[in-house]
């Protein structure tokens, strides 16, 4: 073999594997303007493992952002879909209940007024399905709860007596060492001694919890 073709024959192997290599390379390199990813349009290969496609707003977002959700919701990965992913309520933080507003397409803290009438708020009924109800005789919350201003000290209805509580109370508790208060799945504050509450770690994918998006589209059937 002459050393032009040998000269060849390793130049085209330099070549292919840089080739492959940049392929690799952008398989893998996450999308840096999600604008550019409109439609999908852009030609880029999506990694699917940080940015999802939201049909809502026809872009790819970044999982676990909050941006370009409506109030108190955030960007979660579908669950058993690879690329798609949608805003629902952010019940990852340990923070007070949100119910799903399908109407205004958005998540309102849990014991405010919400979509409801004046004099109602907008909580769970004993199945754990959102209802606007009497507030009375709770007090009227006169703050406007933010993502930023909210905190665990609420005031709720217990639909099994119908009487008011403060979360983090002893409320209606009859042994000393417990207090009322929130644990995941469960959003009415019930009489226990700890709580176990994780915050938002890594984007996870949207499960079913009481009052989110998925369980009112009925996904959790």
């Amino acid at each position: 073999m002459s050393t032009t073709i040998l000269f060849s024959i390793l130049l085209l192997g330099v070549l292919l594997h840089s080739h492959i290599g940049q392929a690799q390379e952008r398989a893998i390199r996450p999308p840096t303007n999600v604008a550019n990813f409109i439609g999908g349009n852009s030609g880029k290969v999506i990694n699917f493992k940080k940015y999802r496609y939201d049909s809502d707003s026809n872009k790819y977002i970044r999982l676990g952002t909050t941006e370009q959700c409506p109030d108190n919701m955030r960007f979660f990965a579908v669950h058993g879909n690879a690329t798609a992913g949608q805003c629902d309520c952010d019940y990852y933080q340990c923070s007070r209940p949100s119910i799903y507003d399908p109407a205004m397409k958005k998540c309102h803290f849990a014991w405010t007024q919400g979509p409801c009438d004046n004099g109602k708020w907008y909580a769970f009924d004993a199945q754990l399905k959102p209802i606007c109800e009497d507030r009375t005789p709770c007090p009227l919350e006169t703050k406007i709860i933010t993502a930023e201003t909210v905190s665990l000290t609420f005031w709720f209805k217990d639909p099994k007596d119908g009487k008011c509580y403060e979360n983090g109370s002893t409320g209606h508790c009859e042994n000393e060492d417990e207090t009322l208060l929130i644990a995941p799945g469960e959003p009415i504050p019930e009489c226990r001694s700890t709580t176990f509450c994780v915050p938002l770690g890594r984007p996870e994918p949207q499960l079913c919890f009481p009052g989110n998006r998925r369980t009112h589209l009925g996904l959790c059937n």
